[in-house]
């Protein structure tokens, strides 16, 4: 069989959006998020084993982030949006595996209509914000959650211009310090 994802370079030489392959019929739409046999074949940069998955489900306007797990917790990210649409943006936050890309930023739309996700490294920081009225988004990670190591940059210290004017953040994230405070 043949891989189903198509794996498209950005602008930071170790992020990779990645097209799902799509089954479409009467019933629906069919795809796939993860496989692991695909995902070697993918050469990504590093070995890929899931350990975790979560799922958030979220309203317009909502930002989630900019979260990263500090070593020995740091992980690899495939995220994808099931539901809605949502713009993805992760900046580089440094690490043993990303010194060369601290404070780059890359963005990119995830939807369930253009069936892309994002492959992120270890070493950036991640959020989103919600474009359509509901986003159900799915995370896969190398690595668990650890709460000792969970930390993260203020959504607005880093020079991306968010596309919403007055966006919904918890409290935990309008907390958080700015890029300048962690590099």
């Amino acid at each position: 069989m043949a891989n189903q994802f198509e794996k498209i370079p950005t602008t930071l030489d170790d992020v990779f959006v990645l097209k799902r392959f799509t089954h479409a019929d009467e019933r629906g739409i069919f795809t796939k998020t993860y496989n692991s046999k695909m995902f070697d074949e993918l050469n990504l940069g590093e070995s890929i084993e899931i350990r975790e998955s979560l799922c958030s489900i979220s309203k317009k306007n909502v930002i989630r982030g900019m979260h990263y797990q500090t070593a020995p917790y740091g992980c690899a990210k495939i995220v994808s949006v099931v539901k809605g649409e949502i713009i993805d943006v992760i900046v580089g936050v440094g690490g043993a595996s990303n010194e060369r890309n601290k404070g780059k930023f890359f963005s990119v739309n995830l939807s369930d209509r253009n069936r892309k996700s994002l492959f992120i490294p270890d070493g950036y920081a991640h959020g989103f914000l919600v474009l359509s009225e509901e986003a159900v988004v799915v995370y896969h990670q190398t690595n668990h959650f650890d709460a000792a190591s969970d930390t993260g940059i203020h959504f607005d210290s880093f020079g991306f211009q968010w596309p919403a004017q007055s966006p919904i953040i918890s409290e935990k994230d309008a907390a958080l310090p700015g890029l300048n405070e962690v590099l």
